[in-house]
């Protein structure tokens, strides 16, 4: 089944502002402990960055995060040949004493999008498919953060609706 539409009575209704979650924001010098926990306290993949004047400066993804403490270049290469008991995998698990302690700082990308809070659903559905991203920060006129919309968020948004 394809496109169908929006009913008129939605039309006009949802923007990305009443989808977004707030979340914690992170800063220069925050360790991946904090990541990890507030990531999984908001149940989202990735969290802003601020800059000393309350703007977003980047983004830190656990996508990227995990890969890079769990995942060697050969094993993504191989992924389709190994088995479910291969138990040398489990040796590959980070010391996450040591990874926790770590700062965010060499974590943070300048791959993030941002929205305004009176994006359209689809305008934030359409940027998430074109940049391959998993979520959208939400910022106001005055460069403020008011949260993060994701897949769900909208889901949830659009199932409030009914």
């Amino acid at each position: 089944m394809g496109y169908t539409g929006i009913s008129s009575e939605w039309r006009g209704a949802m923007n990305l502002g009443d989808s977004a979650q707030m979340t914690s924001i992170l800063h220069r010098g925050d360790t991946l402990e904090k990541l990890l926990r507030d990531c999984s306290d908001y149940r989202v993949s990735t969290l802003p960055v601020m800059d000393a004047e309350g703007q977003i400066s980047g983004a830190v993804s656990l996508y990227d995060l995990l890969a890079k403490m769990m995942l060697p270049d050969y094993l993504v290469k191989a992924a389709h040949v190994l088995g479910d008991e291969a138990v040398a995998l489990h040796d590959i698990e980070p010391d996450m004493a040591h990874w926790c302690r770590l700062p965010i700082d060499e974590h943070i990308t300048q791959k993030y999008y941002v929205v305004t809070p009176e994006s359209s659903l689809t305008k934030g559905l359409a940027l998430m498919a074109d940049k391959d991203s998993t979520c959208l920060f939400v910022v106001d006129k005055s460069g403020q953060y008011r949260g993060i919309v994701t897949r769900i968020t909208i889901a949830q948004r659009l199932l409030d609706k009914l």
